[in-house]
């Protein structure tokens, strides 16, 4: 009981708790029973004694609140009791209010709905179809359908629908010759909360239905009757249940709209995990050739501007999409992962010019695809090639000459095909016999094996498998491996590949 707590000294939070209510329910009900002063809000000490608060909040219900709200056209009939006017009823004061009213419609139907029928089991039957169409229900839906109530009384749908008509114009047309108990419930709940909150009694009546998502008929009856009781004409009592039926059509539009942001939400948190496993596992293959401690020296000088992915949005996006344009497939992946991703801070695309000498060719420039640095402050380039040109010469070349620039300034160096696998992932791929004795054979007798031979030799175009191990073969014996892609409209990719392999010099392993 609130009274013997509030005399135990028990905190208005702690009462809250315990009987899930709110704080500033407790000190409202506390205001009630005159044991808070209404002006200070402070406890009175000592405590006044106890009167029944069931029965003193009611004897102090009163409608003028409303009244000078609503300015009603109509008088109302004002009660001191709801068990005074109906004996049999009783309602729980420390009920929810949906509750209290669905109480008294129960009771209103059970007493007056069909009462003069002669047939007592059409009377029951009127009754319980009344009773499940007007049930508060849930999510705006009625507790059972009418096709369930049709199929359980072999009648139509329209005859069960004209028995739910008829019988709520009989509720609200009895509630208005004689205040019966869901119209007393109604002014109860609407005089307290106007009374506690200063809110509108229509208002907070709508908010209340809409936030408990009823059904729609249970809604409708209740804004019915409380017209009644707020004294408003014809023309008001529509618009407040025409107004409640738009909202309740708003409903289910802003639940799916809510759901949709939620599974967007949740698709692209799952996008960016996707991209942030991607990335990491590019940058786990990277290597820090030459002094492994020189991330120590590295300054600013050393690397250049880079810009913030999330400061510089726009530009970033815009960099990317220039590199898809004109860029391979698999760097069209890592970009779609970089945009992303969530482990990239920083990013330039071919910002870096490394030296490296070609036997054939001289001095070179090698210009890198991606310069990154990432949240937790490391510097990584990342060159991104097609699956069958990782064990090209040039491509080796480039990133020995890579490995030993970016090491000794402490940045990491990798170089990847579209799907995250580097050159040691290839080198690691078992070669068949089979296999090795058609290149050696052909190394001997032409000193080049051809990707026409290798054709010839399969009867059918290659697949990755097999290309995997030509590329292993030239890594694990220092061959001389050069790879091309051409554009063709056979292919399924759109590119046709062309490699030689050759010994690359006269102390090259023999297989």
């Amino acid at each position: 009981m609130l009274y013997e707590a509030t005399a135990a000294g028990i905190s208005v939070t702690a009462i809250a708790d315990r009987h899930g209510r709110t704080v500033g329910g407790i000190r409202a009900r506390q205001q009630r029973m005159q044991l808070r002063d209404m002006k200070s809000g402070e406890l009175i000490d000592p405590l006044p004694p106890l009167q029944h608060f069931a029965k003193s909040e009611r004897q102090n219900v009163s409608s003028e609140s409303a009244r000078n709200v609503w300015r009603p056209k109509a008088k109302r009939v004002k009660q001191s009791s709801v068990q005074e006017t109906i004996p049999d009823f009783v309602v729980d004061p420390d009920s929810d209010p949906i509750s209290q009213i669905w109480a008294a419609i129960q009771h209103d139907v059970r007493h007056y709905v069909s009462s003069r029928h002669s047939d007592q089991a059409m009377r029951a039957r009127n009754q319980d179809i009344t009773l499940k169409r007007l049930h508060p229900g849930s999510d705006l839906r009625p507790a059972v359908s009418l096709d369930q109530l049709a199929q359980t009384y072999s009648i139509t749908r329209e005859r069960v629908r004209q028995v739910q008509m008829k019988s709520q114009k009989v509720l609200i047309a009895r509630s208005i010759a004689k205040p019966r108990a869901c119209h007393l419930v109604i002014a109860a709940l609407i005089d307290r909360n106007v009374q506690n909150e200063g809110d509108n009694g229509s208002m907070w009546l709508t908010r209340l239905l809409l936030e408990e998502r009823v059904s729609r008929e249970f809604g409708q009856l209740v804004l019915r009757v409380a017209g009644k009781v707020l004294g408003l004409g014809p023309k008001d009592c529509a618009n407040l249940t025409s107004g409640y039926s738009e909202a309740t059509k708003k409903l289910p539009n802003a639940q799916r709209r809510a759901e949709r942001e939620h599974q967007i939400t949740s698709a692209k948190r799952q996008r960016t995990s996707q991209a942030d496993g991607f990335v990491l596992n590019i940058l786990k293959k990277a290597t820090f050739g030459g002094n492994s401690a020189a991330s120590e020296i590295l300054v600013a000088a050393d690397l250049p501007a880079l810009r913030s992915c999330n400061g510089h949005r726009e530009v970033f996006v815009s960099c990317l999409q220039q590199m898809v344009a004109y860029e391979s497939s698999g760097e069209r992946r890592l970009i779609r992962a970089l945009d992303q991703c969530s482990v990239v801070d920083q990013f330039a695309a071919q910002a870096l010019e490394i030296p490296y000498f070609d036997p054939e060719f001289g001095q070179r420039t090698y210009f890198p695809d991606l310069l990154l640095r990432t949240t937790e402050g490391l510097v990584f380039v990342i060159e991104i090639k097609a699956r069958p040109l990782l064990a090209d010469r040039e491509v080796q070349l480039k990133a020995a000459a890579a490995e030993a620039y970016l090491g000794n300034r402490g940045v990491g160096y990798c170089v990847v095909d579209q799907n995250g696998e580097s050159s040691d992932d290839i080198r690691n791929v078992a070669v068949s016999e089979p296999l090795k004795s058609v290149i050696r054979k052909k190394l001997q007798e032409k000193g080049v094996f051809r990707y026409s031979d290798l054709k010839s030799h399969l009867g059918s175009w290659p697949d990755d498998t097999v290309l995997d191990q030509v590329q292993s073969l030239a890594l694990a014996y220092d061959l001389d491996y050069r790879s091309q892609l051409f554009p063709s409209a056979k292919s399924k990719n759109g590119l046709r590949l062309d490699f030689a392999l050759r010994v690359s010099h006269p102390s090259a392993k023999r297989g």
